[in-house]
């Protein structure tokens, strides 16, 4: 398997920050069937930046450009999590272990066969991808996280 295919196109949105910017957002996705499976907005004054991982990431790109959204598509890891006490702090002290750091990390809102999910983004992503994988840990890819 490719490493490329290891990781997942992550939408980042600029968001005004009033009332109800965000609902809309979440109801353009809605209304064009495209399901949202992970978000974290960070909230910088005037504006926020929505990160998200949706089922459809190139066609809810496309959209958000009609509709005149400031929008990216980024690489990040969705890295599967053991459902205990310590799994996140296990899986950030390997990284560090390679001097690798990690810029933003957010969880899923739906959790895969019984383990939660972390998004992540490293400064090292391809060197993250391997360091994961040498010590057992699979990233997900994109359709590993659709609805079945």
């Amino acid at each position: 398997m490719e490493t490329k295919e290891l990781f997942i196109r992550q939408l980042s949105v600029i968001i005004e920050n009033k009332k109800g910017a965000f609902a809309d957002w979440a109801l353009l996705l809605s209304e064009n069937n495209i399901d949202l499976i992970a978000a974290a907005i960070a909230d910088i004054g005037e504006r926020g930046t929505l990160r998200a991982i949706v089922s459809d990431p190139q066609r809810a790109y496309e959209l958000l450009c009609e509709k005149r959204y400031a929008v990216s598509l980024t690489d990040v890891i969705a890295v599967p999590l053991l459902d205990h006490p310590g799994a996140l702090a296990e899986l950030l002290d390997l990284l560090r272990d390679h001097n690798i750091s990690i810029e933003y990390l957010y969880s899923f809102l739906r959790r895969l066969e019984g383990d939660g999910v972390v998004a992540l983004r490293a400064n090292l992503p391809g060197a993250a991808v391997k360091v994961l994988m040498e010590n057992g840990i699979s990233p997900l890819r994109e359709d590993q996280l659709k609805k079945k």
